[in-house]
């Protein structure tokens, strides 16, 4: 994995049951990533018209990561549409397929 290509600073967050069951986010980890669109849509719902993006994010490998976390870069948030995938089972490179949170 090229260093040059974590341009984005990245914060993975997990959920935590704060008091009167609400969900707060605790920082699991933060790293550097690569962000990269990959696809874009746009349906309708019962609200109007909604948008869904969604990205390949890839680090370097953290042992951990749950589809239940997710992931922010600068203002953007995003939600761990799969399980990490350890690329090539070396433990050196982590993909994850995320949708933006808009």
């Amino acid at each position: 994995m090229r260093a040059g290509t974590l341009r984005h600073p990245i914060t993975i967050q997990e959920p935590i049951d704060g008091p009167s069951s609400t969900l707060t986010w605790a920082t699991f980890a933060t790293s550097r990533a690569s962000l990269e669109p990959i696809s874009g849509r746009e349906f309708f719902s019962m609200q109007g018209i909604d948008t869904a993006t969604t990205h390949r994010i890839r680090l370097r490998y953290l042992s951990g990561i749950t589809a239940k976390m997710r992931l922010v870069i600068g203002t953007r948030r995003f939600r761990i549409a799969a399980p990490p995938r350890n690329l090539k089972e070396r433990n050196r490179e982590l993909e994850i397929f995320a949708e933006e949170i808009l």
